[in-house]
């Protein structure tokens, strides 16, 4: 039965698979290549490097699993649409513009740059598997820490620091490129820029409309069962664990700088 003692068990179902690929694929990533990921933060422009060093046995695992789970998800997500089960446009959108920049990136040689955004948004993932799962089992201890978790997550990871480590070196550190294919018209080249930037662009855009949406309805739901005093206190308390985290991020970011380069060697 769907619906056996008020849970919709298929919808369950459906949301436990995509925690469980989720939360197995960041654990992954945290185990086998958080060395391989301190790197890239230390300095995010060897992201878009000429020349990238040959893939690890773990990072090429990882990479291929998350290759077949983006377009499995992106079919179950186009035929949920096809049949009418699910109503979302704008997700399978985001799924097509995961799977084309998962794709260009290994055949491009930019692995890690599709390594490093879907593992940003699996890690940003998991809290949003907690606030249905919470929602479908009518949990509200699970659905309220899941729900502040998922703001403070997606205002520093997909908001944040996926445009800063992702997007900005893509357009301020590829001067090597057009020394490298000077060769080019400058038309193809600003066509190839396009078209790898433009569906990151879009991803970062639907990140920030569900970033809105999430907001909204978390202030709605605690306007209605807290005070004004405990709504703002709450609200406060978010935003200092925000920039405290942006604040860290930022240390990342200017480790990566030539003067922080020279000082370290």
């Amino acid at each position: 039965r769907p619906r056996a003692g008020g849970c919709d068990w298929r919808r369950l179902s459906d949301v436990s698979h995509c925690t469980l690929l989720h939360v197995a694929a960041s654990l992954y990533f945290a185990i086998a290549l958080r060395r391989e990921l301190a790197e890239w933060a230390s300095d995010p422009r060897q992201l878009w490097a000429v020349v990238q060093p040959a893939l690890s046995p773990a990072l090429r695992l990882y990479y291929v699993f998350q290759l077949a789970s983006t377009a499995e998800m992106s079919v179950a997500m186009a035929r949920s649409l096809a049949s009418g089960r699910a109503k979302d446009g704008p997700m399978l959108v985001h799924h097509a513009a995961t799977l084309f920049v998962v794709i260009a990136a290994w055949r491009l040689g930019f692995v890690r740059v599709g390594a490093l955004v879907v593992l940003l948004f699996d890690a940003t993932d998991v809290p949003i598997d907690g606030i249905r799962l919470g929602q479908l089992m009518q949990a509200f201890p699970l659905l309220g820490a899941s729900a502040a978790a998922a703001v403070v997550s997606w205002l520093v990871v997909r908001f944040y620091a996926f445009p800063r480590f992702v997007i900005l070196p893509a357009l301020t550190a590829t001067d090597a490129y057009w020394a490298t294919y000077a060769f080019v018209p400058p038309r193809h080249m600003l066509a190839g820029y396009a078209l790898y930037l433009v569906p990151l662009a879009v991803l970062w855009l639907l990140n920030l409309r569900w970033l809105l949406q999430l907001t909204s309805k978390l202030r709605s739901a605690v306007r209605q069962a807290a005070s004004p005093t405990l709504l703002h206190a709450g609200t406060l308390a978010l935003g200092l664990v925000v920039l405290a985290a942006v604040a860290y991020v930022e240390t990342l970011a200017a480790a990566a700088t030539p003067a922080a380069a020279a000082a370290r060697a």
